[in-house]
């Protein structure tokens, strides 16, 4: 399939691609993670989303709080998520960074400059971990909470946040 019949399927898709204008805070909701077999997304209130997509906007929002979080992930490319988190925290479109065009914007340009430098200094670490056992994430956990979080008093494990797309 060439570029032209993608380009074409994109136009006649009945999916609608729309730019989110607002959010509204609606309080503490009971969530649900879901899965679908093959394709891994589901559509949600008729927007398409991945659980990984949700979970590191998640992770991002916590680390802003300055929350350690540690995000083991069996999916996505450091590239890619680091492309994810550029584009969220300067309000660049992923796309316009996955092929460079922000660079033809000044102003664009500065905004993921500034976002890279927040996001250089978040909390937050991710580590692909497809090719880890279950017991290899959970010893890479511990001896990151050791390392870089610290425990209380009571021996207990400082606040810390832990994702995986496990």
């Amino acid at each position: 399939m060439g570029t032209h019949d993608l380009i074409d399927q994109l136009l006649n898709s009945p999916i609608l691609w729309d730019k989110i204008l607002s959010v509204e805070d609606v309080g503490m909701e009971d969530i649900y993670d879901l899965e679908i077999d093959t394709y891994h997304n589901n559509i949600a209130d008729n927007i398409i989303t991945h659980n990984s997509m949700f979970a590191w906007n998640i992770a991002l929002n916590v680390a802003k709080q300055n929350i350690p979080v540690l995000y083991l992930d069996m999916e996505m490319t450091r590239d890619t998520m680091r492309n994810r988190s550029l584009a969220n925290l300067s309000g660049v479109a992923i796309n316009e960074l996955n092929y460079k065009t922000f660079q033809e914007h000044p102003d664009k340009v500065d905004r993921v400059k500034q976002a890279g430098n927040v996001f250089a200094n978040l909390p937050l670490i991710w580590e692909k971990a497809s090719a880890k056992n279950i017991d290899q994430c959970l010893a890479f956990a511990l001896r990151w909470i050791a390392r870089h979080v610290g425990f209380n008093d009571d021996g207990r494990a400082k606040n810390i946040f832990l994702f995986t797309t496990i």
